[in-house]
């Protein structure tokens, strides 16, 4: 499916085992602001663990602004 991530590729480390770096497409980044109930914060925390790097900052009580970034490439078996 065109456009579409398979989150398993989403890696905060420089190579995936099985795959090499055919083309570097430069940054990608996305910001949003959320608003968050206490489950959406347990997710939020979990989220951590599957390798996104992010930044995150409070801009009001139960608001915050995350901005997610990385280097887009385009992955070939081998």
């Amino acid at each position: 499916m065109a456009g579409h991530i398979n989150h398993e590729m989403t890696t905060t480390a420089f190579a995936i085992d099985g795959y090499r770096v055919e083309k570097t497409h430069g940054v990608v980044r996305g910001i949003i602001v959320r608003s968050r109930s206490v489950f959406g914060t347990i997710g939020a925390g979990l989220q951590t663990l599957v390798g996104v790097r992010y930044d995150a900052t409070e801009v009001m009580n139960g608001v915050t602004e995350v901005l997610c970034y990385g280097t887009a490439v385009t992955l070939v078996t081998g």
